[in-house]
């Protein structure tokens, strides 16, 4: 079962993807997609987002909108069942994952680099799974864990989600 929500992403900020850790790196076309949770580690019932830097492979140059360059993605945040890209199934789009598990981020739409040709326009539909979902051999981001409470048992505010009721 996959549990999904649709989140929009419209502005990005050029950042470079060396700021980044727990993130799976991965080549598409003339671009390289840096994804992972905004906050690592991930806990459950702690809002948390997708956070995505896209870098002109060739020379490593960031893709910004304040530049002139186009990015339309979508972001489709999906609850699965196991770390694997087949399981059933500095962008920030926020959200609060309310179980424990496994988690994936699929993103589509387009790029574009307008200071270089050869770049050019690049269609994306990739997925991004937590954990050893990661189709990266070096890189990779964790999946959401139970918070550890903090003095004692758990209060008001966190409930150990261990069962997933769809809506």
């Amino acid at each position: 079962m996959i549990t999904r929500l649709l989140v929009s992403v419209g502005v990005l900020l050029g950042l470079g993807a060396a700021a980044v850790q727990a993130h799976e790196v991965r080549q598409i076309g003339a671009y390289t997609l840096v994804v992972g949770f905004r906050a690592e580690p991930a806990f459950e019932d702690v809002a948390n987002a997708v956070d995505i830097f896209i870098n002109r492979t060739a020379d490593n140059k960031a893709i910004s909108v304040r530049d002139g360059d186009i990015v339309d993605l979508q972001v489709e945040v999906q609850f699965r069942d196991a770390e694997d890209i087949a399981a059933s199934n500095r962008y920030n789009a926020w959200f609060k994952p309310t179980h424990n598990g496994t988690y994936a981020f699929r993103i589509t739409g387009s790029i574009a680099d307008t200071s270089d040709a050869q770049a050019g326009t690049q269609a994306i539909d990739a997925s991004f799974v937590c954990g050893d979902g990661t189709q990266s051999p070096t890189t990779r981001f964790n999946c959401v864990a139970d918070p550890q409470p903090f003095p004692g048992t758990p209060r008001d505010g966190y409930r150990n989600n261990q069962t997933f009721t769809p809506y």
